[in-house]
């Protein structure tokens, strides 16, 4: 039990005793509630894996069939904000609303897709999502289509970004936190379902997640629906520790990447990005 002073809230961590799933409340006046479920997801390579999974596996369950549930509760549902995101090491998926009521149903859906997604039984999901191969006509050549695909293309497209990606990749060669958990255009190709799948199972377990409870919100009424829906219906699964860091270079290391632009660029000059990384976080004050 603790506060957060900034948000006058209290702060309560609760860990389940069968699965190990935790589940941090943040109790305040607010009217507004929240409720999200994270999972600890790391990648492995520059395939984009966590960023398919985040769209494929929240697009129906067998409890919510539909082509895109997530996209027709944007739409319908009574709700402040709704959204997913893929960071380097996590998966979250969090929804806020000022009905209970409705954020009830919609962390049932989460919790419903992370249990029991229909990407399981339909690997469209992930050609849509993912990628695919595509043919306009008979005689046109075939060409590879895909949201997560076009959304990195677009991403990857921006200099500026590609040139912080590449930093990355230079400052962590040796760990996860050199990978684009997003996903680089040329190698989402190299992802297969069965492929997703395995990571899928491995990774959306109780086990493996945090949830939060935020704002003015009954709180037994929404442990009873993870407890009694989810959390005891799971076995407790061993989940791999967040990997350690990259190791300090023994000395300066040099790294060039290339950058496509179009035949009729006018653009000129240079930018410079300077990054520093921390190699000891916890005896760093907020000014260093």
């Amino acid at each position: 039990v603790g506060a957060i002073d900034a948000i006058n809230a209290k702060e309560v961590l609760l860990t389940h005793d069968k699965t190990g799933a935790r589940v941090i409340c943040l109790l305040n006046d607010d009217p507004n509630l929240g409720f999200s479920v994270c999972y600890h997801t790391e990648p492995v390579d520059n395939s984009g894996m966590l960023h398919i999974l985040e769209h494929a596996v929240c697009a129906s369950s067998t409890k919510y069939p539909g082509n895109d549930v997530f996209f027709d509760s944007l739409s319908k549902a009574y709700i402040t904000d709704m959204n997913a995101w893929t960071s380097l090491s996590s998966t979250n998926y969090y929804v806020t609303s000022m009905s209970e009521d409705q954020l009830a149903v919609l962390a049932d859906f989460y919790l419903s897709c992370a249990a029991d997604s229909l990407l399981n039984e339909v690997p469209q999901y992930f050609s849509r999502e993912g990628w695919r191969y595509e043919m306009a006509t008979l005689d046109d050549p075939i060409t590879i289509n895909g949201i997560v695909y076009s959304e990195m293309q677009g991403y990857m497209g921006d200099l500026w970004t590609a040139a912080v990606n590449n930093t990355y990749g230079a400052l962590f060669p040796d760990t996860y936190q050199g990978y684009i958990s997003g996903g680089l255009p040329e190698d989402i190709p190299s992802l297969s379902y069965e492929q997703l799948i395995d990571f899928y199972h491995q990774c959306y377990s109780p086990s493996n997640s945090l949830t939060m409870l935020y704002g003015d919100i009954d709180v037994d009424r929404f442990l009873k629906l993870l407890d009694g829906d989810y959390f005891s219906k799971a076995e407790k699964v061993e989940v791999s520790p967040i990997s350690k860091g990259q190791s300090a270079f023994d000395q300066p290391r040099e790294f060039t990447y290339s950058f496509p632009v179009s035949a009729d660029s006018t653009e000129t000059g240079s930018t410079i990005i300077y990054m520093t990384a921390l190699t000891d976080e916890a005896s760093s004050n907020f000014e260093e």
